[in-house]
């Protein structure tokens, strides 16, 4: 992944003639990086190969702009060899099969083999319609995953200070555990974690957890609500109550939910001060998951790249990778390390 994300950085750019790289979208460049990143923890890389990854690579660095992110997400099976507008169902046709047919069982667990150990959850006679969802699955997880990571990554660069210190706990990982990035390695990114769910807590919406009723229902104030009526919880006020948060809760602040504040919440676990995730059997099932491939990607580029606003001066002769939000004159360096 570490290898791709330099490849599309290059691919998806215009180099000038000091070196420096402009990537005309700071979203669209992270939603590709999502998809990206989604699909290879999905697949078993033995059949998804990473040079696969590489052709589509060299496709998309020869387009003028970019792709619908559906499109590239859904509209590559040539790469397979297979026909259709739809890869995903044909795949897992053809891998359940092969896996079916071995005489021990796969090694990684990849989404494959969790249908296969499930069949209790999967009908395996309805391949099209697994396949479907998915793609629907991966879509609409890259949608959301870039805007977060948008909004992340602007916080880290416009907050002095933060890439600092995320990139002191990246160097500290790496002297103890090593550069490669596992699920368990994942989890010591406490400040990094903190970070993630300090900046979606603040760019939450007005509206939250929006639910339709299906009978009337009496609130404990006495109020009355009507079946057939919309619901929603009111985000924007809970975000900003100090009992929940603490002291300037209106504020950015990195480090409000690290182990050792008294504010300490996991990115994943879910109560008053985390409702990203929704609650009660509304909740999300893929949280675990999303949270791996948003810490994995910002992980890779805290290592790679210094990230600082535009404003900020930059040392001549220096290798700047800009990113221009929205067509607004705002700007954030990625800066080689």
């Amino acid at each position: 992944m570490e290898r791709l994300t330099e490849q599309l950085v290059e691919a998806r750019g215009k180099k000038g003639p000091d070196g420096s790289i402009l990537l005309h979208s700071l979203q669209e460049y992270l939603g590709v990086v999502a998809a990206l990143a989604l699909q290879l923890r999905f697949f078993d890389l033995d059949t998804f190969k990473i040079r696969v990854m590489k052709r589509s690579m060299i496709k998309l660095g020869e387009e003028k702009k970019f792709e619908p992110l559906a499109n590239y997400i859904l509209h590559i099976p040539h790469l397979f060899g297979f026909t259709g507008d739809n890869y995903l169902p044909k795949y897992l046709e053809v891998e359940i099969k092969r896996r079916r047919q071995l005489s021990e069982r796969n090694e990684q667990y990849d989404i494959v083999q969790f249908i296969l150990d499930n069949p209790c959850l999967f009908d395996l006679n309805k391949i099209e319609s697994i396949g479907y969802i998915l793609s629907l699955l991966i879509h609409s997880g890259t949608t959301l995953l870039k805007v977060y990571l948008n909004k992340v990554f602007l916080d880290i660069a416009l907050t002095p200070g933060v890439y600092e210190h995320l990139y002191q706990e990246q160097c500290h990982i790496i002297e103890e555990h090593g550069k490669k990035i596992e699920l368990d390695i994942l989890d010591k990114m406490e400040i990094l974690d903190s970070t993630i769910l300090e900046s979606i807590r603040l760019s939450s919406h007005q509206e939250w957890l929006v639910r339709y009723l299906n009978k009337d229902f009496v609130l404990s104030n006495g109020v009355s609500l009507h079946k057939g009526t919309y619901v929603s919880f009111d985000m924007l006020g809970h975000t900003h109550n100090e009992k929940i948060f603490g002291k300037d809760p209106e504020k950015f602040n990195y480090k409000r939910f690290v182990r050792s504040g008294p504010m300490h919440q996991p990115l994943g676990d879910v109560s008053a001060r985390n409702l990203l995730w929704g609650v009660g059997p509304r909740m999300c099932m893929g949280k675990d998951y999303s949270i791996a491939i948003m810490k994995l990607i910002l992980s890779i580029h805290i290592r790679k790249y210094a990230i600082k606003p535009a404003f900020l001066g930059h040392k001549e002769g220096d290798t700047i990778h800009t990113f221009k939000i929205d067509k607004k004159p705002s700007f954030v360096y990625f800066i080689p390390q």
